[in-house]
């Protein structure tokens, strides 16, 4: 690998441009090798050069090198100097507080631990800027020394990078020694516990070829949710398969689609969090995640594709019990598969893990949603209302599992559902334009939508919503001088509101007024939220600048610019699909539920790709503050000695 490469994948990605710019010094120093080894062209015309002309372009071009280096070795310096003095200072901080640690609450001294960890981080991020700028600087005056044939690049090296202040390892080497020892005090005394506290995690997930166990976890599920996948329509197509659909499919439907949205989302998530490492966006600084104990993005698939192979072989029971290849008279209750994988999955969740790689992320997961519940009360942080987002995007999940608990509660599903063999083979089949038989149960019903004395199903529809409308009315008491942008964005999830509201008067009295009202609230929420996306969200939208990207991009590090105008098409569509929903529901109303669930899986598409550029956003902002490491307050604790 070379090594223009390999800083890229080494650096700390907030103080990118602190760096020394390899790449721009090595482009002075190889003008003259612009034509390759091989290129009898350049030979020629090099050879036809004169030596004195040749030794001339070579000393402006040493000139124009050096040069170049003082200005980088200043700004290395720079850098350096105002890190390590903010070191020193938070170092003296965490001594004093640590004199008297003994008289600290047990959560007094956990936050301490928590502090001291993440400075040690951030200590090992400045040593490796040291290190890879001293190896820059190295290597890149090795190859002038190389291709100039002469020593200046030695000399430099001698004079100027030695003795640099960015190159004084003890500096970092006594805060690291200070950091460890006190660890090791507040640890009793357990020097191993201190260092495993204290060690520094890999700088990015698994994302250049690096395997481990959970690699093969995570290929033996896809293919086993892959050989079900199959399974379930092979039994599904076969003669002897003739499964009873036409008056079941909307409950079969509403039964086994929130669990599948769920694992189609952890899939999601699990790329996003690979596809931020391998572009190096620090997620994990971003969810102010504690780096050394956190699910790696393989692991987040592991939980994901594990999720789904669990959802393909309840449905394949589903299948297979609701079929009359066994041949069961009375065959069991089926519709009570799907309902235990639900419980089966809320037991997983609330069930502590602890002992594994899970505990961790079960404890923040709790905790999320306990500080989403407080929404409003709370000061909030950015995974807060990153996470609200999403559940606005699995707001269908919200609607099934209320939908399905009234219609339980109700005895609208029929939980003793057997196949009936003298109609199992009858051959009316469900068309596009026909309606399912019971769908008299479904729909006129207290659970209905349309059901003017129920509405409670709305209050479902508006909650994720209105979290995020508290928590910007929150941010906007917390934060005065960027009061009335958060009232801005309260304003726009207020639209849900109305959108809500209208399609609760457009489903119980249809008239042109309620529908023209109806598709209005739709296009001026779709409108603001879609310029919200792109202008606050990912950044965009430079009208200023009459540009229409920002000047920084990270994805394809600035040289496939497709990616953003692609991004940019798919929210304008995806915004805009509930019109096409709209009018396939009125054109296929045979398969409402299909539909829905095709137009839900649409919405989680639209929340992945939003995540890349929604946290590439937040990164550059961190980069614009030089932030690498989590900021855990450090109040100096002061004690009242009688």
């Amino acid at each position: 690998m070379k090594f223009g490469q390999e800083i890229q994948e080494k650096l700390t990605s907030e103080w990118r441009s602190e760096y020394v710019d390899y790449n721009k010094l090595k482009r002075i120093i190889t003008r003259l090798e612009d034509g390759g080894e091989n290129d009898v062209k350049f030979k020629i015309m090099k050879s036809m050069i004169s030596a004195d002309f040749l030794n001339r372009e070579k000393e402006r071009l040493s000139l124009e090198f050096f040069e170049l280096q003082d200005m980088e070795i200043e700004k290395v310096n720079l850098f350096f100097n105002e890190k390590i003095s903010y070191a020193n200072r938070q170092l003296a901080d965490i001594s004093r507080n640590c004199e008297d640690s003994d008289l600290m609450t047990r959560k007094e001294t956990k936050n301490l631990k928590d502090a001291i960890c993440e400075f040690y981080l951030f200590i090992q991020k400045l040593k490796t800027f040291q290190e890879l700028n001293y190896t820059a600087f190295r290597k890149i005056n090795k190859k002038h020394d190389k291709i100039m044939s002469s020593s200046e690049g030695a000399q430099f090296m001698a004079d100027n990078i030695e003795n640099a202040r960015f190159n004084i390892r003890s500096l970092t080497l006594s805060i690291t020694r200070h950091l460890e020892s006190l660890m090791t005090r507040l640890e009793g005394g357990d020097s191993k516990q201190a260092m495993n506290k204290l060690r520094v995690p890999p700088i990015t997930d698994i994302v250049h070829g690096k395997t481990n166990e959970y690699l093969y976890i995570l290929g033996a599920l896809t293919g086993c949710s892959l050989v079900f996948l199959l399974a379930n329509v092979f039994l599904f197509y076969i003669n002897r398969a003739d499964f009873d659909f036409d008056d079941n499919l909307d409950t079969i439907i509403l039964l086994f689609r929130p669990t599948l949205l769920v694992a189609i989302f952890i899939i999601f998530f699990a790329l996003n969090m690979y596809g931020w490492a391998a572009a190096g966006v620090n997620s994990v600084l971003i969810f102010e995640i504690n780096p050394r104990d956190r699910l790696s993005a393989v692991q987040m698939g592991c939980v994901g594709f594990g999720l789904l192979l669990l959802w393909l072989i309840f449905l394949f029971i589903f299948l297979l019990l609701s079929s009359n290849i066994l041949s069961i008279p009375y065959g069991p209750h089926v519709n009570y598969i799907p309902i235990s994988l639900d419980l089966l999955c809320l037991l997983f969740v609330s069930t502590p893990l602890k002992g594994t790689h899970l505990w961790t992320t079960q404890k923040f997961f709790w905790k999320l949603l306990v500080r989403e519940v407080k929404a409003g009360f709370i000061q909030v942080a950015f995974v807060d209302f990153w996470f609200a987002d999403q559940l606005n995007s699995l707001g269908q999940v919200f609607l099934d599992f209320e939908r399905t608990v009234c219609l339980i509660s109700t005895e609208r599903i029929p939980l003793n559902f057997t196949p009936d063999p003298e109609t199992i083979n009858k051959t009316d089949q469900l068309s596009c334009n026909s309606t399912p038989s019971n769908s008299t149960t479904l729909m006129n019903d207290p659970c209905s939508p349309e059901s003017i004395d129920y509405g409670f199903r709305f209050i479902f529809w508006i909650l994720p919503a209105y979290i995020r409308f508290a928590q910007c009315i929150r941010r906007a008491m917390d934060s005065p001088k960027r009061k009335w942008h958060h009232l801005q964005n309260a304003a726009k999830y207020s639209t849900s509101f109305i959108k809500v509201a209208f399609s609760f008067i457009l489903y119980n009295r249809r008239s042109s007024a309620s529908f023209g009202f109806w598709v209005l609230a739709y296009v001026i929420g779709s409108i603001f939220t879609l310029f919200w996306d792109l202008k606050m969200d990912w950044g965009l939208l430079h009208f200023e600048k009459k540009q229409l990207l920002r000047d920084e991009l990270i994805y394809g590090h600035g040289e496939s610019n497709w990616i953003y105008y692609l991004a940019i098409l798919q929210d304008i569509l995806f915004r805009f699909a509930w019109i096409a929903k709209y009018f396939i529901a009125q054109a296929c109303p045979g398969f409402s539920q299909v539909w829905q669930s095709l137009f839900a899986f649409i919405e989680l598409l639209r929340r992945f790709i939003w995540n890349f550029f929604r946290l590439e956003n937040e990164h550059l902002n961190n980069c614009g503050e030089f932030r690498a490491v989590r900021e855990i307050s450090l109040v100096l604790i002061k004690f009242v000695y009688p």
